[in-house]
């Protein structure tokens, strides 16, 4: 038997007529409501009772079906939902696995190639350095930073005026947003 949702539709449907001609038949509003005193009605006749049970055995029968069906396919979907939780288990362990794997091996590289800071120092310190020459690397290292700082804007309009503070700040917004804290600015 189809176990669509169109076919439960189609069900469900077919189970309303079958209600509906049973309070209909009785007078009730609700199928609740029927019971043997309407049913022993005058206008009640053999022939409608019987219509009744053979509509409400056949909605009975197609409704056993409906519900074996169901459970069939629960059952299949909970042995196939075993079957992928135990898969992904299986494929976590693997990742755990390959991970331990990854991680001695970079345990061992490091072991292997790092060395102490002093042993590269006393490796590569072929002879000392004198004061002056440290002093003079220093200074040309700081120089050099102090110049990738430097900013020069050429083109703007002198006026003895102006504060050249407040005109590269109004250059610099109208660049982007954000204003660079001016240390020192003057015309050259």
């Amino acid at each position: 038997m189809d176990y669509s949702l169109s076919a439960l539709q189609s069900h469900d449907d077919r189970i309303q007529q079958v209600f509906d001609f049973v309070t209909g038949t009785v007078k009730c509003s609700k199928l609740i409501d029927v019971n043997s005193k309407n049913l022993n009605k005058p206008q009640t006749t053999k022939e409608t009772l019987v219509k009744m049970v053979l509509n409400l055995t056949e909605v009975l029968c197609e409704s056993r079906a409906q519900l074996k069906t169901a459970a069939s396919r629960i059952s299949e979907l909970s042995a196939d939902q075993l079957a992928n939780q135990k898969k992904v288990i299986e494929m976590q362990d693997k990742l755990i696995e390959k991970q331990s794997e990854h991680v001695e091996a970079v345990k061992a590289t490091v072991t292997s190639e790092i060395k102490s800071f002093s042993d590269v120092v006393k490796q590569s310190s072929v002879g000392k350095m004198s004061p002056k020459a440290l002093q003079s690397i220093i200074i040309t290292t700081i120089e050099k930073q102090d110049r990738d700082k430097s900013l020069m804007v050429f083109g703007l309009e002198e006026r003895d005026d102006d504060i050249p503070e407040d005109l590269v700040t109004e250059v610099w917004t109208s660049i982007c947003p954000s204003i660079p804290v001016m240390k020192e600015c003057y015309r050259v």
